[in-house]
């Protein structure tokens, strides 16, 4: 590894994590459209110092720049992907009030355990 990238790397991206940081506080929690601006162009200037240390931490391990915003573009699509909202349908068990079978996905109007007729899913 060669030290001074990895130095220029560690050195541009803690700082670049708070300034992001700093940015989306302003973007988020600020009411004044201009304090909302300046949030989110300080956010992008942390994103592209952040950036920039990928890089520089890509030629560290002797490779090109170019995979240190690989990283990075993996990193956005998943702190992206976290963000949004869960949509999948949340399944509640369902089970047979005499045995304790679970019900779920059962179409008949039995319990294929014991038997006994389902009057009320629950």
């Amino acid at each position: 590894m060669i030290a001074k990238y990895n130095r220029r790397s560690i050195i541009l991206a803690i700082p670049a994590l708070i300034i992001q940081s700093a940015g989306a506080f302003l973007a988020n929690e600020m009411t004044i459209p201009i304090w909302q601006l300046a949030g989110f162009i300080i956010a992008a200037l942390g994103l592209i110092m952040f950036a920039v240390a990928l890089c520089y931490y890509a030629m560290a391990k002797k490779r090109h720049p170019v995979w240190g915003l690989m990283g990075l573009f993996w990193f956005i699509g998943f702190a992206a992907l976290a963000a949004l909202k869960d949509k999948s349908v949340k399944m509640i068990p369902i089970y047979c009030q005499t045995c304790g079978y679970n019900l779920q996905g059962n179409t008949s109007n039995r319990c294929p355990e014991c038997g006994n007729e389902i009057t009320k899913l629950s």
